[in-house]
């Protein structure tokens, strides 16, 4: 038998906070807020990568064109899938 607790004792915490990679992200984002930005990224090779093997389901037409757009706007895509592949062949999962 558990002890009885006062309600104030329990509380509900959603799974996110558990999740190591978003507190990384956070602790990522409040450092820029601080103008603390890793200097690194600026040389870094490629600008972002997009892996995608189905061109024909779950609205994909909206995501194909928003690669196309980005990559032709502002900087190339990496495209490591089946679908709009530029870099060689699709990468492994």
């Amino acid at each position: 038998r558990l002890p009885s607790a006062p309600a104030t004792a329990h509380a509900r915490i959603p799974l996110w906070v558990f999740d190591r990679e978003l507190h990384t992200a956070l602790a990522l984002h409040r450092a820029r807020l601080r103008g603390e930005v890793d200097r690194s990224v600026r040389v870094r090779p490629g600008f972002c990568s997009w892996v995608a093997s189905n061109a024909a389901m779950y609205n994909a037409r909206v995501r194909l064109r928003f690669v196309q757009e980005l990559s032709a706007r502002y900087r190339q895509v990496a495209c490591g899938g089946e679908c709009m592949n530029n870099v060689g062949g699709s990468v492994v999962d």
